[in-house]
C-alpha cells in the first residue's frame, strides 16, 4: 500500500522540514518506506489547501500529483520529475474517479481542444470542437469525460 504524508516532518531524516513524502508500506515486512519527499517552504496549511488531492501511481511506479495548479510527473525509479502543465485553475481540468484519467484544456474558461490522458498508459487523445464552438471538461462519471460545448456566437 502506498500512501502521503503532507505537512511538517516531525521525525526522520526530513525533520524540521515540511512537505510531501510518499510512502509505501509491506504488510509482510510490516515496514514503510520513503519514496519520495518533496519539500516546500509553505507551511501545512497553505500545503494543504494547494493538495488539490489528485494523486495517482501507475502500476509501472510513474507518480502523477497535482500541486497549486501544476500537474507534476515523477519516475520513482529513478526520481526523475518533470512538469506537465503549469497554473492550472480547477475549472480547466477533470480527473476520473480512478484517477486514471486526466483531461484539460490551455486556456483558464473554454478552450477549443480537450486534451486527455490516460495516465496509466501514458497515451494521449484530443477532442477537438467544430468550427465556431468551444468546449471544456466538466467532470468524470466513473471513467467517462462528460464535457460541455458552447457556441461562440452564443457566448
Amino acid at each position: 500500500m502506498d500512501y502521503v504524508i503532507i505537512g511538517y516532518m516531525n521525525s526522520g531524516k526530513h525533520e524540521g522540514k515540511c512537505g510531501i513524502n510518499l510512502y509505501h508500506y509491506d504488510s509482510i515486512t510490516d515496514m514503510s518506506t520513503e519514496q519520495a519527499f518533496i519539500e516546500s517552504d509553505n507551511s501545512y496549511q497553505i500545503l494543504n489547501s494547494g493538495f488539490s488531492q489528485f494523486i495517482y501511481e501507475t502500476a509501472d511506479r510513474i507518480l502523477y500529483l497535482m500541486i497549486d495548479g501544476t500537474l507534476i510527473r515523477m519516475n520513482l525509479e529513478d526520481m526523475s520529475s518533470e512538469t506537465i502543465m503549469s497554473e492550472m485553475s480547477d475549472s480547466q481540468f477533470a480527473v476520473s474517479n480512478s484517477g486514471r484519467y486526466l483531461s484539460y484544456i490551455d486556456s483558464d474558461e473554454i478552450g477549443s481542444t480537450i486534451y486527455i490522458i490516460d495516465l496509466e498508459q501514458d497515451k494521449r487523445d484530443t477532442i477537438s470542437a467544430v468550427a465556431g464552438s468551444y468546449l471544456i471538461p466538466l467532470t468524470y462519471m466513473g471513467d467517462d469525460l462528460i464535457y460541455g460545448e458552447v457556441y461562440a456566437n452564443s457566448i
